[in-house]
């Protein structure tokens, strides 16, 4: 079904389902991706190394604690940093943490 908005009736009927008010209802003309929890996590943590926040030997926070920081679940926090250790930023010591590399 068209409507007359700016998306010319793309975005289609809103989702609802069960009772009034339930659901998750989506604006019209709202396609614009947003970044994963994960991805924006990193991309913070990034910053902070890279501004010197968290300088090169420093520890990195527990999961524990950045989930609580970003209120998110701990496996999204594990996620974020691995993805900075494959990159590189981040090393891992097994029973101590996760450190800042010198290189980056």
């Amino acid at each position: 079904m068209l409507h007359a908005r700016p998306c010319g009736g793309r975005c289609g009927p809103s989702k609802r389902r069960g009772r009034q008010g339930r659901g998750r209802r989506r604006a019209c003309g709202d396609r614009r991706r947003r970044a994963p929890p994960y991805e924006r996590i990193m991309n913070d943590l990034l910053g902070q190394i890279r501004s010197g926040e968290l300088p090169a030997g420093a520890r990195l926070p527990s999961e524990a604690a950045l989930a609580e920081t970003y209120s998110v679940a701990r496996g999204t926090v594990r996620r974020a940093v691995r993805e900075l250790e494959t990159a590189g930023h981040v090393e891992a010591r097994h029973g101590v943490g996760r450190f800042v590399r010198f290189s980056s």
